[in-house]
């Protein structure tokens, strides 16, 4: 092969985003009727041919027969729609409840807050309210991101779940028995999905990707790492 075989994004820089490398992948195999694949490189992806082994010098990149771990994260664009909207309306009531009260009073037509009614305590049930709710929505955002990792290894596939202390579970590309994808209407719509990988002599699912950006971009990735296309 040439060293077109080997393709780099603009600048002959590798590519940031592995569905941007996915997507030429599948462009260039269509349209040549060749194997391409996706390599983790130095700084990113590339998209080299089949029988290609090694990169062109000064692309800073190692041996394309083995590659650093991928990290793969859950997506949150499907539970941002949801919590963000109280994230934002916990931030607003924490940092301005008279403007709140305000907005309130003048949306029900009222001239003030009934006289039994003391406006301090008002105003500080709702700081206090606001924050709590604006916490709240933040950790059940962010916390499922942080404590679930998905890695994919030159060995195989693992997953990790837990901050503090992690539970690991990891399954070999040579014990690797299947793939399966669960992607529900809005996961499609999203383009999220979860992976299960189950290993030989087992019955049950070993690991789990749940969530995750390009679920069959990534399924069609390992099942090549793993010698399944």
């Amino acid at each position: 092969m040439s060293e077109a075989d080997v393709i780099l994004d603009h600048g002959r820089q590798p590519f940031e985003q592995f569905e941007r490398a996915a997507w030429l992948r599948d462009v260039l195999a269509e349209r040549t009727g060749e194997s391409w694949r996706i390599q983790k490189v130095e700084g990113g992806f590339a998209v080299v041919g089949s029988e290609r082994k090694t990169v062109p010098e000064g692309t800073n990149a190692p041996d394309m027969t083995s590659f650093d771990s991928v990290t793969i994260r859950q997506a949150l664009r499907v539970s941002l729609p949801f919590y963000l909207p109280f994230l934002l309306l916990g931030a607003l009531l924490g940092l301005a409840p008279v403007l709140a009260v305000r907005t309130v009073l003048e949306a029900m037509h009222l001239p003030g807050l009934p006289a039994w009614l003391d406006p301090a305590l008002v105003i500080g049930f709702l700081r206090l309210a606001g924050w709590g709710v604006a916490t709240l929505s933040a950790l059940a955002l962010f916390l499922p991101w942080f404590a679930h990792r998905y890695v994919v290894t030159p060995e195989g596939v693992e997953q990790s779940i837990g901050i503090i202390a992690r539970e690991t579970h990891r399954v070999r590309f040579e014990d690797i028995r299947s793939i399966g994808l669960k992607q529900g209407l809005i996961a499609r719509l999203f383009n999220i999905g979860t992976l299960e990988f189950s290993a030989a002599g087992t019955d049950g699912v070993d690991v789990r990707f749940i969530n995750i950006v390009s679920p069959m971009k990534i399924r069609e990735w390992i099942e090549q790492l793993s010698g399944g296309s």
